[in-house]
C-alpha cells in the first residue's frame, strides 16, 4: 500500500511499472505503508534459514515463540545481482516472488520448510519478453513478513 503522497509522485495514467518511484513490490523504491507479504498474527514467529549450495536447497526453521497456534507464510524471491543489472537493457525488478509456503505451527513448536531453488527461479525476462538465464550473481531472498529479517543467498551462474 502506497503512502498518500504517491499520487503526486506518479500519474495514474502512466503504466510504466519501473518509472521512479515505481509500482508494485517489484519496482517501488519508496517506503510503503504495508510492504508486500505483510500480515497480522495473534502470535510471534522466529525464522532461521540456511542454504546448501550443492543441492541448491534452502531449509528454514519456523518457530512459534508466541502464546497461540498460528499459520506463517514464507516467501522466496529472486533479485538480480549488480553484475547482471549492469548488462541488461531494461529495468530489472528489485525482487520477484518465485515461491511461497504456508505452514501451521503450534505454540512453542517449530516446523521446517524447504525450498528447492530451480533454474526457472533464476530466469529473468529479456527486452523481447523471453525467459533467459543470465550469467552472474543471483540473490535468493527468503522472509516471512515483508518487514523483518530476511535471508539472502547468492547463486553464481
Amino acid at each position: 500500500m502506497y503512502p498518500h503522497d504517491y499520487i503526486k509522485q506518479q500519474p495514474m495514467t502512466n503504466f510504466n511499472m519501473s518509472m521512479p518511484p515505481g509500482r508494485t513490490y517489484r519496482y517501488y523504491t519508496g517506503q510503503p505503508l504495508f510492504p508486500f507479504g505483510h500480515g497480522l498474527s495473534l502470535t510471534t514467529f522466529k525464522l532461521s534459514c540456511s542454504f546448501e549450495s550443492s543441492s541448491k536447497k534452502i531449509t528454514c526453521n519456523v518457530s512459534n515463540i508466541g502464546p497461540v497456534d498460528g499459520d506463517e507464510v514464507l516467501m522466496m524471491f529472486h533479485s538480480a545481482g549488480a553484475d547482471i543489472r549492469k548488462v541488461i537493457a531494461h529495468p530489472a525488478p528489485i525482487k520477484s516472488l518465485r515461491n511461497f509456503e504456508r505452514v501451521r505451527v503450534a505454540a512453542g513448536s517449530s516446523e521446517t520448510v524447504t525450498f528447492a531453488v530451480e533454474q526457472a527461479d533464476l530466469m529473468m525476462t529479456d527486452e523481447k519478453g523471453n525467459s533467459v538465464l543470465l550469467k552472474g550473481t543471483h540473490h535468493i531472498i527468503v522472509n516471512n513478513d515483508g518487514v523483518g529479517k530476511q535471508f539472502v543467498f547468492d547463486i553464481v551462474v
